[in-house]
């Protein structure tokens, strides 16, 4: 009698990874750039699909940490190809990488995330090409320039943090972080101790000191030191920056400020659907990429002997539970395409947003997979079936400027060379997996101009009807 042997979570955890690499490899050009449109908290790109940065570091950090797990050079072949791609459209007239502002490409205004990330990955690669024997400098002397000539002039002597612009005047704590990480990668190349004593600490204790100390947000960074935001994303993001410093370091004043920031996202994780909150203290909306990240950073501390609250295996269940056939995740539950503060979300109803799956998210997703991953695991041929086929619940349209409220139903058709959407059964988008552009969008993408629209509805009406005339006019 035949019996089916019980898969253990280690293997659901390689197949979830060797699946999700799958799918984002279908959006991977010939030069190794990842395609592909952008959803995120506060704002969409549609129209243009060309590579980023906020896309290609992650997947080059899941590839390596793959390299690491499994000895498997294929997987560091993998993680040449993005950069080199990388390093070819670098721009080194400006020092500064392509697309290196994320949601808000093609390149305008570049942040010092999308560059320091992009550099800390190649730094990375750099070094574990170094310790096999293999050319290196390439990666190195690009991620170097960048940290140089575009991170450094960032810096904010005054109160000992970067800027997150050139023109900007706030010091947002998770784009410090990438510094950070960008900083001790390079020190460990190199070997000197100036970039962490000048910059790295100081910025890591300047964090330290914004940390929310009593209250319900005790533990927990803020986005900004500008402000009272706490978002799960940032804050772990926050996490991984003082975490390879203390890895450097072996600071324990770094290790107990991430143990009170990760204590104060563990209470945020819902008991019933065992997913993040997103947003500070609020419910809904709860990302898969926040809940990935944070068991990723949970096993990173449980190495230096931190005990973490609570079981993890049941919150890994859940997430690879919700993996998609075509080994894509969707992004959220209970996504609230309006400001955080200004409308109740509906949890029980999947909306486009909360199902459509993303490359810039996805590749964290799988990076943060990579990271739960045992030591000598064996990753296994990916297993998908295209094409998908999703359809979301009704829900209202976000168009800011219609006078009635108006339901819509979206779904959705992804294959290996395109992903097709479509509106109450009309197509309103196509995707070409491989292409800069889009064959054609109608979707909403909501932007700053669209934010400013959506703040006029919660005027008084004598003003927001005076404010959507003037909107229209344009």
């Amino acid at each position: 009698m035949n019996q089916t042997r019980e898969v253990t979570e280690s293997e659901r955890t390689c197949q979830g990874a060797s699946n999700v690499w799958a799918w984002l490899s279908t959006w991977m050009d010939g030069d190794g750039g990842l395609h592909g449109p952008v959803v995120h908290h506060h704002r969409d790109r549609f129209l243009v699909l060309s590579p980023d940065t906020w896309t290609q570091a992650p997947a080059i950090l899941g590839l390596v940490t793959l390299h690491e797990k499994t000895r498997d050079s294929k997987w560091l072949e993998l993680a040449q190809r993005l950069c080199d791609y990388l390093v070819k459209t670098y721009i080194k007239e400006i020092h500064v990488f392509r697309n290196s502002n994320h949601e808000k490409k093609p390149l305008g205004h570049p942040h010092l995330a999308g560059n320091a990330m992009a550099s800390h990955a190649l730094l990375v690669f750099a070094q574990t090409r170094r310790s096999r024997g293999q050319s290196w400098r390439q990666y190195y002397e690009t991620a170097r320039d960048n940290t140089l000539n575009f991170v450094l002039p960032l810096w904010d002597s005054r109160v000992g943090s970067f800027r997150g612009w050139p023109h900007g005047k706030s010091h947002i704590h998770n784009m410090g972080s990438f510094a950070i990480r960008a900083l001790v990668a390079l020190s460990e190349i190199e070997g000197g101790s100036e970039y962490i004593d000048k910059y790295a600490i100081p910025a890591a204790e300047y964090i330290r000191a914004c940390q929310a100390k009593r209250g319900k947000f005790a533990g927990a960074y803020p986005y900004a030191d500008t402000g009272k935001d706490y978002i799960s994303l940032y804050i772990l993001i926050t996490v991984l920056g003082l975490y390879s410093l203390f890895d450097h370091t072996k600071n324990g004043d770094l290790l107990q400020s991430i143990v009170e920031s990760m204590r104060y996202l563990r209470h945020l994780i819902d008991r019933k659907n065992f997913l993040l909150s997103h947003y500070e203290g609020m419910r809904y909306p709860e990302w898969i990429p926040d809940t990935l990240l944070y068991l990723a950073c949970s096993t990173m501390i449980q190495r230096h002997g931190v005990e973490v609250e609570g079981e993890m295996g049941p919150i890994l269940s859940t997430v690879l539970d919700k993996q998609y056939m075509n080994g894509a995740f969707p992004l959220s539950m209970g996504f609230d395409w309006r400001t955080p503060k200004g409308h109740k979300a509906i949890p029980q109803k999947t909306v486009f947003r909360d199902a459509f799956p993303t490359p810039n998210w996805n590749a964290w997703d799988f990076w943060a997979l990579c990271e739960l991953l045992p030591s000598e695991c064996t990753v296994k041929t990916p297993v998908l079936r295209f094409p998908l086929t999703v359809e979301t619940d009704l829900e209202e349209s976000i168009e800011p400027l219609e006078p009635t409220r108006r339901w819509v139903r979206y779904s959705f058709v992804d294959d290996v060379q395109r992903m097709s959407v479509f509106q109450d059964g009309r197509p309103i988008a196509v995707f070409p997996k491989k292409s800069d552009v889009c064959e054609f969008s109608l979707l909403e993408e909501r932007s700053i101009f669209w934010h400013q629209q959506m703040k006029s509805r919660r005027l008084p009406r004598p003003i927001r009807t005076g404010l959507d005339l003037v909107f229209r006019a344009f």
